[in-house]
Formats: structure tokens, C-alpha cells, sequence
């Protein structure tokens, strides 16, 4: 019985706190009214002592707005409170673990193979294996540079 009247306090704790946090962000936004100060229930106070008429569709929202924000808190209040407090807890890391899920692809099964972590081989060993592989013959080149020496003394002396 404890833990379920604790269970329920930590609810209501945490979810007034976030919601009504965030209904004021919006009253701020969308009518410049803030909850939790006294000034602003007052202008609405000498607003209807003055026969303030609503006429416009944004007092219309305002009001009902207004009129619903305590019921939406209370059902918000007794869904959360229906639900395990494991499941709450665990919600924020399956909710990351499903965008990145998302982001990636569900790759659940599949074997990830890390590289380039620092035990392959150095750059300087990756060039010299590479250079080995690649030895020049200069007899061949030298072979191939006096050829194309002369093709081109050959084109150049059919042209004059």
C-alpha cells in the first residue's frame, strides 16, 4: 500500500512539474498569460468585472484552453499512474534506443566489425609494403623514355 501511495506521489510529482511547465510555455507563447503568477489571474478577474465580452476566436481558444488544461493534467495524472513504474523508468532509453534504431537501421543480429582502432599497421609500414611492391626497373625505363625520345625526333623531323 505504501509503495503504491508513493508510486502515485512520485507520478503526480513529475508529471505536474513537466506539465504545467510546459502549459505555461505555451499560455506565454500564444497569449502572454502566465499561470503562476497573480497579476495575470488578475487582469482576468477585473477583465470579467468590467463585462468583458469574448469575441474573437483566440479568447474563444484562450478560455477553453484554460478550462481544459486542470482535466488534461488529472487524466495525464491517472493514465501514468495505471501504467508500471519499471516501464516509466525504462521509457526514455527505448525511446533512444528506437531512434537510433531508426537513424541506422535495426541491424539486431548482425556482427559489427570495428577498424582502424589502432592495432593495424602504421602509415610508414603501409608505404614501404606498398613501394616494395611497386620496384622500378630502370633498364625498362630508361628503355621507354629513349623511345618515346625518339618518336618524337622522328615526328618532329617529318614535319620540316
Amino acid at each position: 500500500m505504501i509503495t503504491k501511495i508513493l508510486k502515485i506521489g512520485l507520478i503526480g510529482i513529475v508529471w505536474s512539474y513537466l506539465y504545467f511547465y510546459y502549459a505555461n510555455i505555451l499560455f506565454l507563447y500564444l497569449w502572454g498569460f502566465d499561470l503562476f503568477l497573480p497579476d495575470s489571474w488578475h487582469k482576468i478577474a477585473l477583465f470579467w468585472d468590467y463585462g468583458g465580452v469574448i469575441r474573437e476566436g483566440k479568447d474563444y481558444a484562450f478560455l477553453l484552453t484554460l478550462v481544459v488544461t486542470p482535466i488534461i493534467w488529472l487524466l495525464g495524472w491517472r493514465m501514468l499512474c495505471r501504467i508500471s513504474l519499471i516501464k516509466i523508468l525504462v521509457w526514455p532509453f527505448e525511446a533512444y534506443n528506437r531512434h537510433i534504431a531508426k537513424k541506422y537501421g535495426n541491424r539486431a543480429g548482425k556482427r559489427i566489425i570495428l577498424k582502424n582502432m589502432g592495432q593495424g599497421t602504421k602509415i610508414e609500414e603501409d608505404i614501404k609494403v606498398a613501394t616494395e611492391a611497386v620496384k622500378a626497373n630502370p633498364e625498362q625505363d630508361a628503355d621507354k623514355i629513349r623511345e618515346a625520345v625518339k618518336n618524337k625526333l622522328s615526328k618532329a623531323q617529318k614535319k620540316s
